[in-house]
Formats: structure tokens, sequence, C-alpha cells
């Protein structure tokens, strides 16, 4: 995964240093953390590089977040393609986001598309490596894409230390460090086996997406694809004179099968109104035996399906939106260490992004579970003083009362940040 990682590091340093920005940014960013987190790899300061290029036929945008040289830096390509379009068709490469399902984004599943990670709750994307083609016919449009390169979500870090794997910031989790063996709760001490990067990025993904009509909009869109996130296959055995047990642990990609459907309708110009079903099945891979497997540690396989609404009101100052997510398969996982929870089981969201002035620019977003009795909310205040400078003052608050959540890991990450920013 090192060398994974190194890859895309050169590549983001490339296309940096070899293409001009028509926008970019460098900022300093202050978190102030509310609560206490028992993570040796905080800090409380770091340094963000953004930048981002669009023209007629290439666009690219690239982040970079510099936390110390303990630390490190995290990156992201969100985008980097050339797009060459037509009277009534156009076609890609490169890495580009795919804009299928509307409600991704906003609840930052990150099943077609990876998240940048930074922070969950950030809702920026990254797109898949390939190539497309779309075609409009009458009041269709049919795009085709094929990515034969798997780039998956690189951030949080994750490290191996003193036989223990750890997340570099808050928004990661750990695997657990103890294991209920014969009846005893035994420490766990972890070996990572790096697997080949062929096979991480050698995964083939392919599917289309058809969409008809002009005020009310029907599309549908299927897709095979590798997983966003890598998978742990991990086994281990009990070592009775240290009293722990030793877990070999081994990233893999899996891969999944989405179809989804949808129906939008506008009116009155600034009004939208949006549904959505999708169901995500998964791929069950043949893992490779280890060389010993008294304790085996399998991955598990959940079928998860999806249904949202949304209604958004936009002008020209910004726009507000009610949104709606209900998880129909995946609520209830089977037990496991690397078992994936379902962000959201019932849950309704507001969220506004409003201009109050050409300077003046305000952010919010207000979410409740009404099965788990999560609250997240966020907000942020953005002043541009001139053409090069701006500050932007926010906050972030979690109340997870159910250690069963998803977000229950990331119950104390309550924090106040303040950027400051030089635009270039």
């Amino acid at each position: 995964m090192k060398k994974l990682s190194i890859l895309v590091t050169l590549l983001f340093s490339f296309f940096i240093s070899s293409n001009t920005f028509a926008e970019g940014r460098i900022s300093y960013i202050y978190t102030n953390r509310i609560n206490s987190i028992n993570n040796d790899f905080l800090t409380n300061n770091s340094w963000e590089l953004e930048g981002n290029k669009s023209t007629g036929k290439f666009r690219y945008n690239a982040k970079v977040n510099y936390q110390g040289s303990e630390l490190g830096a995290m990156y992201s390509l969100s985008e980097i393609y050339y797009e060459k379009n037509k009277s009534n068709s156009s076609y890609w490469f490169g890495r580009k986001i795919l804009n299928w399902e509307k409600s991704e984004k906003h609840w930052n599943l990150g099943m077609l598309n990876p998240q940048v990670g930074f922070n969950l709750m950030d809702l920026n994307r990254e797109g898949l490596v390939g190539l497309g083609v779309s075609k409009k016919i009458k009041s269709c449009n049919v795009e085709l894409t094929v990515s034969p390169l798997n780039i998956p979500q690189m951030n949080p870090i994750f490290i191996t230390k003193k036989g223990k794997i750890i997340g570099k910031n808050e928004w990661s989790t750990n695997p657990p460090t103890k294991v209920i063996f014969n009846g005893v709760d035994t420490p766990i001490e972890y070996e990572v086996i790096n697997p080949k990067i062929s096979d991480i990025v050698g995964n083939l993904s392919y599917g289309g997406y058809v969409s008809c009509g002009k005020k009310t909009k029907f599309s549908s869109y299927a897709i095979s694809k590798a997983e966003n996130q890598i998978r742990l296959n991990a086994n281990g055995a009990l070592d009775a004179l240290n009293d722990r047990v030793f877990v070999q642990a081994k990233p893999f990609i899996s891969k999944h099968n989405i179809l989804g459907t949808s129906i939008s309708h506008n009116w009155k110009k600034h009004h939208q109104a949006y549904m959505s079903y999708y169901r995500i099945i998964p791929q069950k891979e043949k893992i490779e035996a280890f060389e010993f497997e008294s304790l085996k540690i399998e991955p598990v396989y959940t079928v998860e399906s999806y249904g949202t609404l949304s209604y958004q009101y936009q002008n020209s100052r910004g726009k507000i939106s009610g949104n709606y997510i209900h998880t129909f398969e995946g609520r209830n996982p089977l037990d496991g260490i690397f078992t994936k929870k379902a962000y959201w089981l019932d849950a309704a969201n507001i969220s506004i992004d409003y201009r109050l002035s050409e300077r003046i620019k305000l952010k919010g977003s207000y979410t409740y579970d009404f099965s788990k009795k999560d609250v997240l909310t966020s907000f942020d205040a953005n002043i541009k003083f001139n053409k090069h400078f701006s500050s932007e003052v926010g906050a972030i608050f979690l109340d997870v009362p159910n250690d069963s959540s998803f977000w229950a890991n990331y119950k104390s990450n309550d924090s106040i940040y303040t950027k400051v920013s030089y635009i270039f």
C-alpha cells in the first residue's frame, strides 16, 4: 500500500507543478477539539493546498493536507480528465466523478465514487479512472463508462505500529485490540501482509446510465465495479506463551454490483424534487488461505439498499434543501470484526448554502436519524476580504447516544476550526 500511496503522490505532484491553476489557495487551519481524544496522531495545526483548472476540454481538482513531519500529508486528486463535446455526443478519459446518483454525495455513501476521506462529514468525492462516452437521442441521454484502473479511497491513512493498526486521524476506525478466545479476553497483535499493487489497481469496472425527460426526468443505471474501500481478510493463532492472539491481516479489493433508478421534477425555475432507490450487491471473493487458521476472521458481505427523497429551492444567492434517506437492506449486518455498518437508517436532513453578500457566505447542515437518535450538525461562515485573502470559521458537533451506531466511533470529534486562506 505504501508503493500505491507513492504512485498517487507522484501523479498529484506532476499535475500540480505542470499546470497553471485557474484558481488555487493555500490555507492554514487551526482546529480546537472540544473533547479529549485518545489518539497519538492528532494535531491542531495543518496546512492545505488546493487547486483546480477547468477549460472547455480539460479539468482537474487536487488537494493536499499537511499535518506536520510526524503525521505527513493526505492527498486527493479528485478529478483530472479531458472531455470532447460534439453536438449530440461527448467522450472523456482520465479520472472523473460519476454523477449518476444525486443523493450519493449528500449522504456521503461512497458507493459509485470514493470519498476524499479527510473528514467523514466532508462531502467531497473522487472519480473513477477510465473513459466514458455519452449520446443524446431525442429527450434521452445514454452514458457508458469503462474503468480498467482502480484507485480506492486512500484516506484516512493507517499505519502498523508495535503490533497495532492505527489510524492517523480522528476519522479513522481502528480494528479491535482484543478478542474473546476460548472465553478469555485476549489482546491482539497484528501483522499486515501488503498485497501486490496489481491486485489492488487491476480491477475492471464498467456500467451504463440512461436518463429521459426534460422537466420530469427518469433515470436508471447499472454498474459492476471494485469497492471503493479496501477490505481486510485476517486469521490468527493463540500465542499462549505471550498471552496474545497473533493475527495476520491482508488488504484486498472486492467487487460489487450497483443498480439504481430515480425520478426528478423541476418547476418554476427554482424548485426541484428528487426520489431514488438503489441496491448494492457485493460479490463474495475467494480469499487465499493463510498458513494457519486456528482463528479465522472472514470478511462480511452485506446487501445494501436505500431509498431517498429530497426537495431543493435554489436562486442566485444559494440553495436550501430538505432530504430523507431510508435503509431497506443492511440495517443490521452480521456481527464481525470487519463488518460494515450503515451510516444512516432513517435520517432527515436540512441543508443551507447561502451568500449573504459578495463577501460573506454561510453553510449549515442538520441531520437526525430517527432510528439511532444520532444528531450531526455542521456550519461554517466564510468571509472574502479581497481577491487574495479569505477567512472561515466552522464547527462540527456529533450527538451519538447509541454505541451500535456507525458514528459511535466519532462521537468525541466535536470541534471548532478557523481557516485563513491566500487565494491565487
